[in-house]
């Protein structure tokens, strides 16, 4: 089936995979200095619309992308793509895994029905409290 893009797909952000989220998580718990500001992320943009399209490309079964909006020429283009070469330079961490690998990966995980049953919409377990103590 199609995926659908509700706005105009111009705003432009940038993508990490989780797997290198964590390793910078660690990384910056371990080695970042205390009171420094690291941004997390990727430095390369890529439109709504883009993604789609990479999406669309990439997952077994997606047949395209639709974008229901119009793109305003003179309206401000929403952007927000981190500036990460402190963290690359100092922490050592980079974009490890390519965007069509992350996208190629989250859609194997996301295509095992255990996947979708174990941790989307569940509840914590529910702990029994002992009223008498």
């Amino acid at each position: 089936r199609d995926i659908v893009v509700t706005g105009d797909g111009t705003a432009v952000r940038s993508y990490l995979y989780a797997g290198d989220l964590a390793a910078w998580l660690l990384r910056l718990l371990t080695a970042g200095r205390a009171g420094r500001i690291y941004n997390v992320g990727s430095d390369a943009g890529l439109s709504i619309a883009e993604l789609a399209a990479l999406v669309a490309r990439t997952v077994p079964g997606a047949q395209g992308y639709v974008i229901k909006g119009t793109p305003d020429p003179s309206a401000f283009r929403s952007r927000y793509v981190p500036a990460i070469a402190r963290a690359r330079d100092e922490l050592g961490v980079d974009v490890w895994t390519p965007l069509e690998e992350a996208v190629r990966r989250a859609a194997r995980w996301a295509s095992k029905p255990e996947a979708i049953k174990d941790h989307v919409g569940t509840a914590p377990p529910k702990r029994h409290v002992d009223a008498r103590r």
